[in-house]
């Protein structure tokens, strides 16, 4: 499993999200638990983790429109599906609405594990190269060099720009809150003044954007920012 992974859970059962967050915890890994579908939504906007498992009660356990939502805005969050049904049917229906995999409890922790394991690396950045470049248009890094350009132009760069653009390159055309950015570019530890995201990206523009006709660097308003060509 991607070490680290930052993994988010709803379940009704507060029984089962402790069970799990101790699992996951013994593995080095960090399960932030949710009873509430309406606290996962709004937790989301602030801050995406490397996946979603969502347990439906036995209220949606037919109704999977919750997953139509939570894709549309966070379509690159890979999502696995722990069913109280054994029934083929159901996790059909669960994987139409965009479920990435489903499993049926009863399941054995190894069996959760590896799924985690697989859903992660297929999220894993596709334009990593193992020359270890990234490149998105014609915006690269060289993450050996630690180097950057963009349409052959090599772009200067201090430590944190360069972090800050690798993290955006790690992520195209995903919206990331802003909360997001600050932790994963400043550390989980960070605290402070959220302007200090704003100072940054206003250099990254004026080096990145400014000398070239299409902007890659975008504003969401009211989350945060994009990495998106046009």
């Amino acid at each position: 499993m991607l070490p680290g992974a930052q993994l988010h859970l709803f379940d009704v059962d507060p029984q089962h999200c402790s069970l799990l967050q101790k699992q996951f915890a013994l593995a080095g890994h960090q399960l932030t638990s949710f009873t509430n579908l309406d606290e996962l939504v709004a937790a989301l906007k602030l801050e995406q983790p490397n996946l979603l498992m969502l347990v439906p009660p036995v209220e949606l356990l037919h109704s999977p429109d919750c997953l139509d939502s939570l894709k549309a805005d966070h379509p690159f969050l890979p999502i696995l599906v722990l069913l109280d049904s054994e029934s083929y049917q159901d996790r059909a229906l669960w994987l139409k609405h965009g479920a990435d995999a489903v499993l049926s409890r009863p399941y054995a922790m190894e069996e959760l594990q590896a799924w985690i394991s697989s859903l992660l690396r297929r999220s894993s950045n596709p334009h990593v190269a193992h020359s270890g470049q990234i490149a998105y248009t014609d915006l690269a890094v060289d993450l050996v060099a630690h180097q950057a350009s963009r349409a052959g132009q090599m772009i200067k760069l201090t430590i944190k720009e360069f972090d800050l653009l690798v993290y955006f390159l790690q992520r195209p055309e995903q919206v990331l809150p802003r909360l997001q950015i600050l932790h994963g570019v400043w550390g989980q530890s960070w605290r402070g003044d959220d302007n200090l995201l704003d100072v940054y990206i206003r250099y990254l523009r004026k080096k990145v954007d400014a000398p070239h006709p299409t902007p890659l660097i975008h504003t969401v308003r009211g989350i945060g920012y994009v990495l998106r060509d046009g």
